[in-house]
């Protein structure tokens, strides 16, 4: 499924994917779900988490992948499923929304480089 063609689900639709996705792969383990403020905080995650809305959550493997490719496969999975998905830290995150732009700050002398 297209990144731009991936639409935001309601919180219902993302609980059954969620729940898919664990029919899918029943060794994957739920880490994390809904998380209020000062759990987030703790947890270190961004002010602007899907975690706070309860569109997201983190799974960890019961092996986790030797390799790149099982992490891939991995984000594939849930992403085939209409999630959005990235494998880091030893855990898959999945959310039920688009991740919040970034904006990306280029700083420095604007001439460098040019003659």
């Amino acid at each position: 499924m297209d990144e731009f063609r991936r639409k935001t689900l309601s919180g219902a639709e993302f609980d059954a994917v969620c729940r898919r996705l664990e029919e899918l792969r029943p060794d994957l383990s739920q880490t994390s779900g809904t998380r209020t403020t000062s759990r987030n905080r703790e947890k270190g995650g961004d002010q602007h988490s899907a975690h706070l809305e309860g569109l997201a959550r983190d799974y960890k493997p019961d092996v986790p992948p030797q390799l790149r490719d099982g992490e891939r496969k991995l984000e594939r999975m849930a992403k085939t499923l209409g999630l959005w998905a990235l494998y880091h830290r030893g855990h898959l995150h999945v959310q039920g929304r688009a991740p919040r732009e970034q904006v990306l700050v280029v700083t420095g002398d604007e001439n460098a480089g040019s003659s």
